[in-house]
Order: structure tokens, then C-alpha cells, then sequence
């Protein structure tokens, strides 16, 4: 046989084929974005290594408004995923999210947020497909109601953080379900869920630290339910426009010992008293938002300097009674005191003066925790 030939059947003659597992550790060692979004290009064999290995999926831009069809061959090929964002998907209904039952075993994370054909049925997919689940986002999906949160924290009791603000379906009862089920909760949005009185926290778990409860109209009992479970850092009772009155005196009667971060903003039935009992029993408050509350006098701003020894920020905007004096006289020197609308702090620096009287300056306030990151 001419030698030719010879080399030219060795150059033809096919390579044995890779094992999965090789090449799944093939496409783990591939660095650059671009090379691993081609590696599926290759063969169908490589294309079901690639969606095997994928553990984080979020459609582009371009896909939100596609039909139930094409979310659901999304969900068939990446069947091991753990965390899945199908934020805006507003053309997602039920029937979308019925893959999950059988490939969302591995799922960790799920946004769902403005999602607004969801109801409790898809929830329940969810449920029966996803025990896995710490992070859930449902924000502004306006037809969930208690009963679908009901059979998600029944099934998903690892559940740690959930957004469920502008969720208009959802009541106390909803809530007391949640505090039930979940006893990992660490973190809980609400905001703009106007049927949500308080009451459904009673027996929460110490371990929820962060409530983000914007424009929810809480009575007095409501208000001690929420912190019952004793351990809160970070609360949020503001509002948007003046609210009816409360009693917000239980958050320094104890159960508030742990609370860094306060906002009562618009909260402008708060008085001295008030103050006093919140300053005396939050003793950790380091950011406490007064905005608009404008019945606090010398003797509150004076309860605040002489009990909160470990304020950093404090913001007065609209506050028409306060005097830096009577609150500096017992204060450290370097609390900084926002006065402004926008989130530009202006800090007093007694370290820094002139003739003139004491020096003012600016810096950026960091902004407050987003609602839909786990």
C-alpha cells in the first residue's frame, strides 16, 4: 500500500469517545464566558453537558414576554439548576411552571417577581417540585393569596428569605402560616401589603432579623406581635404618607433589645414618651430614620442623645422641633444628622471648626438593602 495512504487512513481513522464525566470536567475547566456559551455548539452530547453543569438561569431581556412553551423547554433542558430568575416574565402562567415539579429538586433560589399571571396553582407546583427552596420572590404577583403561601411553606420549610411586598392577596393569616412553617425565616419584605395588620407574627422565629413592613397598616397589638420573636436588627415601619396613630412603644420594651436599624419615617403621631421608651430599649440603634416625625421635642432628642450610645446616623428631615444642641449635650460627637430629602448625609464634625462655628460636610448614604437578592 502506498505509505500515502497509510497516513492519511491513520489521520481519518476517529477518536474514542469521551466518557460525560470527562467532559464535564473538560467544560469545569474552561475560563472564558464566550467559550463555555459555545462549548454546546460542538454535538448534541456536548450540548446535554453543558445544560447538566448549568446552575444559574436568568432569560434575557429579549424572552420576557414569550409564552409558557418556551419557558418550559428552558426548564427541560436545564433540569439541575439551583438558582432560576424569571423576573418580568409577564407572559408566565401556571402551566409554565409545571417542569418544576419534576427537575426543581436541586432549586435553592426562585424569582418570580412581576410575574403577574402566577396564581396559588403555579405556587404549588413550586411546592411539590421544590423542598430545597431558601429564597423566594413573589413582589407584585397580585394573585397569590394565603392559601398558595399556605402549601409553599408547608412544603418548603427552609424557606429564608421571601419577598411578598405589594402581594395585595396576602393577609395575617398568610403571615401566621409563614411564622409557623418557617422557622429558618431570617428575612421577610412586605412592604405595600395593606392587609396585613401584624397579628400573623405572633410566635415568629427568633431567627428573622430583617422586616421590610413599608406602608403596612399595623395596629398596636400588630406591633408587638412583629417582635415577638426577639430577634430583629433591621425594621422598617415607615410610610409613605402620614398614617393612622399607633402605639409604637412596644418596640422598647424589650422584645427590640437587638434592632441597629429603625425606620419611623412619616410616622408623625410619635411623641416624647414614645422616644424615650424606644431609645431606653434599643440600646444597639446605630440608623434611625425621624423623618417627618415633627410632635418630638427637646425632651425626646435629649432621651435619644443621652440612651442611644451607639447612634451613627440619624435623620431629622422635616423634624421642625429639633435642636442639634439638645441632642449633641449628651451625644457622641460624631453622630452624623441627615437633614436633607435625598440620601445625602450631612455630618456634624466637632473635630473640624473655624471661627465661624463648626464645620458641615457631605458624604453618600449607603443605600437600604434591596428586596429581591437572597
Amino acid at each position: 500500500m502506498d505509505p500515502g495512504v497509510k497516513n492519511h487512513n491513520k489521520r481519518i481513522r476517529p477518536t474514542p469517545q469521551l466518557p460525560d464525566d470527562a467532559l464535564s470536567l473538560i467544560f469545569e475547566k474552561i475560563d472564558r464566558k464566550v467559550d463555555r456559551d459555545s462549548f454546546g455548539l460542538a454535538c448534541h452530547n456536548f450540548l446535554d453537558i453543558q445544560s447538566s453543569i448549568r446552575r444559574q438561569l436568568t432569560p434575557s431581556n429579549k424572552v420576557i414576554h414569550d409564552s409558557d412553551s418556551f419557558i418550559r423547554n428552558m426548564l427541560n433542558r436545564f433540569r439541575h439548576l439551583e438558582s432560576l430568575s424569571l423576573m418580568r416574565c409577564r407572559g408566565l402562567s401556571d402551566s409554565g411552571l409545571t417542569p418544576l415539579q419534576m427537575y426543581g429538586s436541586k432549586l435553592k433560589s426562585l424569582n418570580l417577581s412581576l410575574c403577574s399571571r402566577v396564581t396559588d396553582n403555579g405556587l404549588s407546583y413550586v411546592a411539590s417540585g421544590c423542598p430545597l427552596l431558601s429564597f423566594v420572590s413573589l413582589f407584585k404577583c397580585c394573585f397569590i393569596t394565603d392559601h398558595g403561601l399556605q402549601i409553599l411553606t408547608e412544603s418548603c420549610k427552609s424557606l429564608k428569605h421571601i419577598d411578598l411586598s405589594l402581594c395585595s392577596g396576602i393577609t395575617d393569616n398568610g403571615v401566621q402560616c409563614l411564622s409557623q412553617n418557617c422557622r429558618q425565616l431570617t428575612k421577610l419584605w412586605i412592604s405595600g401589603c395593606d392587609k396585613i395588620l401584624g397579628k400573623g407574627f405572633q410566635g415568629v422565629s427568633p431567627t428573622l432579623a430583617c422586616l421590610e413592613a413599608k406602608n403596612c397598616p399595623f395596629d398596636s397589638e400588630g406591633v408587638s406581635a412583629v417582635l415577638s420573636g426577639g430577634g430583629l436588627k433591621y425594621l422598617n415601619l415607615s410610610r409613605d404618607k402620614y398614617p393612622r396613630e399607633y402605639d409604637l412603644a412596644a418596640i422598647g420594651l424589650g422584645f427590640g433589645a437587638h434592632i441597629k436599624t429603625l425606620d419611623l419615617k412619616n410616622c408623625n403621631f410619635v411623641e416624647d414618651a414614645t422616644i424615650t421608651k424606644i431609645a431606653q430599649g434599643c440600646p444597639l440603634l446605630e440608623d434611625w430614620n425621624l423623618s417627618g416625625c415633627d410632635k418630638i421635642t427637646d425632651h425626646g432628642w435629649r432621651s435619644i442623645g443621652l440612651y442611644c450610645q451607639n447612634l451613627e446616623i440619624l435623620h431629622v428631615n422635616g423634624c421642625k422641633n429639633f435642636d442639634i444642641s439638645t441632642f449633641t449635650k449628651y451625644q457622641r460627637q460624631d453622630v452624623e444628622i441627615n437633614k436633607e430629602k435625598s440620601r445625602q448625609i450631612i455630618t456634624h464634625n466637632w473635630a473640624s471648626t473655624t471661627n465661624d462655628g463648626p464645620l458641615w460636610r457631605q458624604r453618600r448614604f449607603p443605600p437600604p438593602p434591596k428586596s429581591s437578592v437572597p
